[in-house]
């Protein structure tokens, strides 16, 4: 009795299910099994073509940065960009003088770069690319200049032990001195001190005197020095054969980016110029 009654509703649900089922239920016994298997494939057909269908859609990817251009002053600098995203991506540089940090990631992020000092007079330009791992998406490209130096470096260096003169320096057309160093009564040869490039009048320090020039023998004028940028200098101050002081010149060739940082010392490399005559205020 209870499987005639499960049958029954067994029946009823399976041609309700569906319209079609109805011309069939005229001429189908449903208490036999072969029915039963047949009404449930036509079921289950009817089911699986009936459904829903949703296209899948591809979320399409984003990339893009926050600047076109960086620009580097020749001391270099640390400079930063953002990078909007919805994947991940890769950074990359053209030049070596570039360091960018991270050099890839996912999602939106900040990127520091980090440019070396440009110790040569002539400008530089490279290119940084930010790229996705999906095949298509358009590469973000970023233009970085950075201008030649406009700075030269000069040291002091005190040949003899003598008090007359107790500190060296330079003064600039403005008449400020820009670099000194004091070695009172001891010789001694100081840092690099890194200036612009530039004309400059070397000045010695006199205790009774105080800051002097020294004066070409002819004609006798003021002794000028001209430091041209990315170059290193020494200026000399000497005791002479006659009894006096004497001052020189002398260039000790190119500087590299670790010395941009000043201080560094280093031996004299160029050839000594003709040494004025002694100093006079």
């Amino acid at each position: 009795m209870l499987t005639r009654i499960c049958n029954l509703c067994w029946r009823g649900f399976v041609i309700r299910a569906h319209p079609c089922l109805q011309i069939y239920k005229q001429r189908t016994d449903y208490k036999s099994a072969p029915a039963k298997a047949i009404v449930l494939l036509l079921v289950l057909h009817i089911l699986c073509t009936s459904c829903i269908k949703v296209p899948y859609e591809e979320i399409p990817i984003t990339l893009s940065v926050s600047t076109n251009s960086l620009i580097f002053s020749p001391s270099g600098a640390q400079l930063t960009f953002s990078i909007s995203s919805n994947d991940s991506w890769n950074v990359s540089s053209t030049a070596s003088w570039l360091n960018v940090s991270p050099s890839n990631g996912s999602f939106s992020n900040s990127v520091t770069v980090i440019a070396a000092a440009n110790t040569s007079t002539s400008s530089r330009t490279a290119t940084i690319s930010v790229s996705s791992n999906v095949p298509g998406v358009e590469v973000q490209t970023i233009a970085v200049s950075q201008a030649g130096t406009t700075a030269a470096q000069v040291r002091f260096k005190k040949d003899g032990n003598f008090s007359d003169y107790t500190q060296m320096g330079i003064r600039n057309t403005n008449g400020a001195i820009v670099a000194s160093d004091n070695f009172g009564y001891y010789a001694g040869t100081s840092n690099y001190y890194t200036v612009s490039a530039g004309t400059y009048t070397p000045v010695f320090y006199n205790s009774s005197l105080g800051w002097v020039t020294s004066t070409t023998s002819s004609p006798s004028t003021t002794w000028t020095v001209s430091l041209s940028a990315g170059n290193r200098y020494t200026i000399r101050l000497y005791a002479n054969d006659t009894g006096g002081f004497s001052t020189e010149l002398i260039p000790d060739g190119s500087f590299v980016s670790s010395d941009l940082s000043g201080m560094q010392r280093s031996i004299s490399q160029g050839i000594q110029s003709s040494p004025p005559a002694i100093l006079s205020k």
